[in-house]
């Protein structure tokens, strides 16, 4: 029975786990990305600001110290002067570290001395705001990090390089800003907590109300499938008893014989055909299902033998049967019943005995068992058949190609196993679908059946891969022109739901017994020999060498060769 509470509820809570993880990223990347533009609107005005303060006082300076090092920066006044000119500016603001940046990448300043000369060229934020003349942000964290003030700890960041450009529109320098935006994504933090504790607490209240309603709709599932299991359990027992009691009645009859009008409205209303005959098989009585069973009106019956409308009945035999029936121990047995109209239809026989005087009686029982046997071999059909082309699957292919190979041992005859694979059949199925896959598959098996005679046998190993057994081939060239007409049937446009499409085919071929003597075998040098058809073009096909090894089939399959 299905585990409905068991799927649900590993199904609901992943669903729902999930669901707030999604949430939860959403909202803290949504919030990141606002406290990042926020920040850089707010740098791209500080760096402004502090450009128009220091580039005309220092420009001379900061335009000719790109070209030397870290301590000839350091040794310059220009250097300290325009860091206390930045330290008094960012006091009070957010702005914990400030570099400049020629258009080389050279650091001409930094807030840090111990970074000047360094080069950032290669960095992509910088080299956005150099080259593209916009600014670039990150947020990063840093667990130190040096300030004006002095060394800071466990800091948010964002990172800004931001473009200074002269009056010509061009680029003069990069600034780079540190601001400090530690408190809000503490807050971010905080509200991303938040929300995915309300989340999950409401997540936990749904999931809470959906499993006890799917707990209840569980229970209420389980007791009807016992209530229905018990029922079907007593309707057998029910069913077997009323059988019991009809052939029980019946065998009484000697005793019941003033009670014959109530015993015929038992066997009247039984819904199995009820026959008694004597034990030379002569009809004394019949019921109304088993007029309708055989097209007989009952004084047809009264006139006929069992043997008239049993198929397998030999007299002889079942009065040898009849007479080691045992009243009180019925047998059961599967026949074949003939109508009127002359059609058979198997029947399910239960067979009892009973004295009337002298001769013994015989009462017959018999169920029509037709769709049970449908049912039986639909089951035995698809059990070795395709489902979607009705060809033979593996399994019957095998077992028709190894009784081929048995005849052909006899009659010192050939076989040819055709591997046939369809070239374009996954573009076609992934343009224009999956039913369109499917008639092309149902369309493919239709021509190859069509190309080969109705001792052959072609079969479907699955997905786009078929393949052929022809029986009695009397050389190599047959076999290939067989080939050729399916690489031809299968060039032909197939037209899918009103879509023409192409496909075409690859056929490898093995023979037997040059190419080996064993279903086994054979399929492995048509599986080779296919892929060396590929291998060399499509929509063609390739007889397997005699000479081939049949242990490097595997690698050449494998290769392609």
């Amino acid at each position: 029975m299905f585990k409905l509470l068991r799927y649900f509820s590993l199904t609901s809570a992943v669903a729902l786990i999930t669901a707030t993880i999604v949430l939860v990223i959403v909202f803290r990347q949504h919030e990141v990305e606002e406290t990042i533009d926020n920040a850089e609107r707010q740098n791209v005005a500080l760096a402004r600001s502090f450009a128009n303060t220091v580039w005309p006082r220092f420009a001379a300076y900061l335009n000719g110290a790109s070209g030397l090092d870290g301590n000839a920066l350091r040794a310059q006044q220009a250097t300290h002067q325009i860091h206390e000119t930045l330290r008094t500016l960012t006091h009070g603001l957010p702005v914990l570290k400030i570099k400049i940046y020629a258009l080389d990448g050279q650091t001409i300043y930094s807030s840090d001395l111990s970074e000047l000369g360094e080069n950032e060229a290669s960095d992509p934020g910088f080299l956005k705001a150099a080259v593209d003349g916009v600014p670039a942000s990150e947020l990063i964290f840093r667990n130190t990090f040096a300030t004006f003030e002095g060394e800071v700890y466990h800091r948010d960041l964002v990172e800004s390089y931001i473009p200074i450009n002269h009056e010509s529109g061009g680029v003069d320098g990069v600034f780079e800003l540190y601001t400090d935006v530690t408190p809000l994504v503490a807050v971010i933090r905080g509200i991303t907590i938040e929300i995915a504790v309300g989340l999950i607490g409401a997540f936990s209240l749904l999931y809470t109300i959906l499993y006890l309603i799917v707990r209840r709709a569980d229970r209420i599932m389980k007791k009807q499938y016992r209530d229905l299991k018990a029922t079907e359990e007593d309707i057998r027992k029910k069913n077997h008893a009323l059988e019991a009691e009809v052939i029980a009645r019946v065998v009484a009859q000697e005793a019941l014989r003033e009670s014959e009008e109530h015993l015929r409205s038992i066997v009247e209303n039984a819904g199995d055909a009820i026959f008694v005959h004597r034990s030379d098989g002569r009809i004394v009585e019949a019921n109304s299902a088993a007029c309708h069973l055989t097209g007989y009106s009952r004084e047809e019956l009264l006139q006929m033998r069992v043997a008239d409308i049993t198929v397998d009945h030999d007299d002889g035999r079942h009065v040898e049967d009849w007479t080691r029936i045992v009243p009180g121990r019925p047998m059961t047995y599967e026949s074949v019943h003939r109508r009127k109209d002359g059609t058979t239809f198997p029947v399910e026989v239960r067979v009892g005995a009973y004295k009337s005087g002298e001769n013994p009686q015989i009462v017959l029982i018999a169920r029509d068992i037709t769709s049970r046997r449908e049912t039986e071999e639909r089951i035995k059909h698809m059990a070795s058949h395709d489902v979607l082309t009705g060809l033979p699957n593996r399994y019957l292919f095998l077992d028709r190609l190894s009784a081929a190979l048995a005849a052909a041992r006899r009659a010192e005859t050939m076989v040819g196993v055709l591997f046939v694979d369809l070239d374009s059949f996954k573009a076609v199925n992934d343009s224009l679908g999956h039913e369109a896959g499917d008639l092309l598959l149902v369309e493919a098996a239709r021509r190859l059946n069509a190309c080969v005679r109705e001792s052959d046998t072609v079969a479907r190993f699955g997905g786009d891969e078929f393949v052929v057994a022809l029986t009695s081939v009397t050389d190599r060239a047959g076999t290939a022109r067989v080939a050729e007409n399916i690489v031809t049937a299968m060039t032909r446009p197939f037209v899918l739901n009103g879509t023409p499409a192409t496909c075409g085919a690859s056929v490898g071929i093995a023979i037997y017994p040059d190419n080996g003597e064993t279903a086994e075998i054979l399929l492995k040098h048509a599986d080779a020999a296919m892929y060396a058809a590929k291998r060399t073009g499509l929509h063609g096909y390739r007889l397997a060498p005699v000479d081939f090894p049949e242990e490097l089939a595997d690698v050449a399959q494998g290769l392609g060769i």
